[in-house]
């Protein structure tokens, strides 16, 4: 027996099986019957109690979805049941593949946060503050009735050095990183792209990280898992005289912003069927950094396409 909830907020497995946004309890039982028990206050006709689910899975081995519940529901099954289960990962592998409706979905999300972000690119100038960048961010998503996928990544100089730059009151003066994404119907995007205001010596630099982009996208359709990925992206960095990275080279993207396939050292997770979001990057410490990130399409025959360039 496996036990999905969505009680604690909105869980990707969750949708992902029952397409279903109210929140509610999914039961998948061994003969393979799918039971939904909603949440009391939905209105739905089959409501979900502690009482009425203890003797569902009183004396049962049960798996569970512990990644997208809290401690205190983990600990309440756990006291009921015989013996219970993590099967996140195995949920998490089933996303992996994505079907060609998803994929509609994700080249969405990519198109509206790409139009973001190059109309604030567009807008923005000298002196203004990371802040103030930020905020026209989510204002264009939010006129575009959309949401932020994460927190918007916005640095500049010497702040855009930092990876997992936290937003402050920077002003702008030569160099602005913007990683930014969406959720258009649930489904994420993940964009980075550096604007330039003087630098060229870091723009001249941007080119071979872009450059070093294209020829890891060129290389995937020999790759067959994570680990194999990672190689590649060390080989084409090696090649082009580019710094390894303190990251990966990216990362599966879907219903949430980092899924399976994992793209690391010793990652066997397959990437045929899945949609990578590819992000090679520089970084100066004190100066400036450089990233470039935008996703691919890996259709499972050998074939990547870059779901908008």
């Amino acid at each position: 027996m496996k036990i999905i909830s969505s009680l604690d907020g909105f869980n990707p497995n969750y949708y992902y099986i029952t397409k279903k946004e109210e929140p509610g309890v999914l039961v998948i039982h061994t003969n393979g019957k799918k039971e939904i028990f909603y949440d009391r206050l939905s209105g739905k006709r089959k409501k979900f109690t502690w009482e009425g689910f203890e003797k569902i899975i009183r004396g049962k081995s049960v798996g569970v979805d512990a990644k997208n519940m809290s401690a205190s529901h983990y600990i309440k099954i756990k006291r009921m049941a015989k013996k219970v289960e993590d099967i996140s990962e195995e949920l998490f592998r089933m996303r992996a593949r994505k079907r060609p409706d998803e994929v509609e979905k994700i080249k969405k999300a990519i198109r509206i946060a790409k139009e973001i972000i190059f109309e604030v690119g567009a807008e923005a100038k000298k002196g203004m503050k990371e802040r103030e960048i930020e905020r026209m961010l989510r204002m264009k998503a939010l006129e575009r009735d959309v949401e932020p996928a994460f927190e918007p990544i916005v640095a500049v100089d010497e702040n855009s050095a930092i990876p997992h730059a936290m937003v402050g009151e920077r002003k702008l003066k030569e160099t602005l990183l913007v990683d930014f994404g969406v959720r258009y119907r649930h489904y994420c995007s993940d964009i980075s792209q550096v604007f330039f205001f003087g630098n060229q010596k870091a723009e001249k630099e941007y080119e071979n990280v872009e450059n070093a982009f294209d020829e890891i996208v060129d290389g995937l359709g020999e790759c067959e898992t994570g680990w194999e990925v990672h190689k590649l992206y060390l080989d084409v960095f090696k090649k082009l005289g580019i710094k390894k990275m303190p990251h990966s080279i990216g990362h599966g993207i879907g219903l949430e912003v980092h899924e399976f396939p994992r793209l690391k050292e010793k990652s066997k997770d397959r990437i045929s069927g899945t949609v990578l979001a590819i992000e090679p990057a520089v970084y100066h410490k004190g100066r400036y950094g450089l990233r470039f990130e935008r996703e691919v399409f890996v259709n499972g025959k050998g074939k990547v396409k870059t779901l908008l360039r």
